[in-house]
């Protein structure tokens, strides 16, 4: 079982949505076996989700728990995947990295998506309106089953 943690900057539009996708592709295809625990945060602190990200998902799956969190050293321990939306988020998550041995594997979230896409989820906030949320959405739901791809193929391994 993998555990997955989402990382943006402000954990109020991105790495909540990529949350609620995963989340709720979890619970429709039953892979609680495969994905334990999904949760979100940001590299600093925010105080809710914004709302055009909340309409979208709410929209979908009626997910969110609307409350931002900042990543934490504790997180590197508890998380098996702790996944950037961009190269920026990336840096930070590694610059906040513990010295020595940790839990989690650090990536960018695109590296699990389609080599045509953008491999970046760009911030929606500052992207296009809500042509940015929508495309931002798209870019979760096949990053996430991506990863679910990859996740079962590394379970189904001898």
């Amino acid at each position: 079982m993998s555990s997955i943690l989402f990382v943006c900057l402000g954990n109020i539009c991105r790495s909540t949505m990529a949350h609620a996708v995963l989340q709720h592709l979890v619970e429709q295809e039953d892979l609680q076996d495969l994905i334990s625990n999904v949760d979100s945060c940001g590299n600093v602190t925010q105080s809710a989700t914004d709302w055009k990200a909340l309409n979208l998902i709410l929209e979908r799956w009626q997910h969110s728990d609307n409350m931002a969190r900042q990543l934490s050293a504790h997180d590197f321990e508890r998380f098996d995947f702790i996944l950037a939306m961009d190269r920026s988020n990336l840096s930070n998550i590694k610059s906040m990295q513990p010295r020595g041995q940790i839990r989690a594997s650090i990536h960018l979230f695109g590296d699990f998506g389609d080599r045509s896409m953008d491999a970046v989820v760009k911030d929606p906030y500052y992207d296009a309106g809500n042509l940015g949320f929508d495309k931002a959405y798209q870019q979760c739901l096949e990053f996430s089953k991506g990863l679910i791809h990859q996740l079962q193929a590394h379970d189904s391994d001898p």
